[in-house]
């Protein structure tokens, strides 16, 4: 069972080394301080099926807008995004593919 617990930490600690790499890459690339922190790096949904159907449709300009629950930040007590924060949307798998920026946020009732 340790031994599973290993690897298991090790490819998520590759995971967290390549999208590091990517954010260096992509702040190089936007001219902003090395510095910069990215707010989130994640996948939609909660299928490997859906959250890459809804990768390659915000790769190909189709998907422009996503939604959350309040409690759902609220409940592993995170800040809601902000406007001009940056995220890292990946695969399933943990592959980052692109960086997206709020434009504007809504909370609703």
């Amino acid at each position: 069972m340790e031994w599973g617990f290993q690897r298991k930490e090790e490819k998520e600690e590759r995971k967290e080394k390549k999208i590091e790499a990517f954010w260096q890459e992509y702040l190089a690339c936007a001219g902003l301080d090395p510095a910069t922190r990215y707010f989130d790096a994640f996948y939609f949904a909660s299928t490997e099926k859906v959250a890459n159907e809804l990768l390659a449709l915000v790769l190909d300009g189709k998907k422009t807008a996503t939604t959350s629950a309040v409690f759902s930040f609220e409940a592993e007590g995170l800040p809601l995004p902000q406007v001009g924060s940056h995220s890292i949307v990946t695969d399933w798998a943990g592959e980052p593919h692109c960086v997206i920026q709020p434009t504007a946020t809504t909370i609703l009732p």
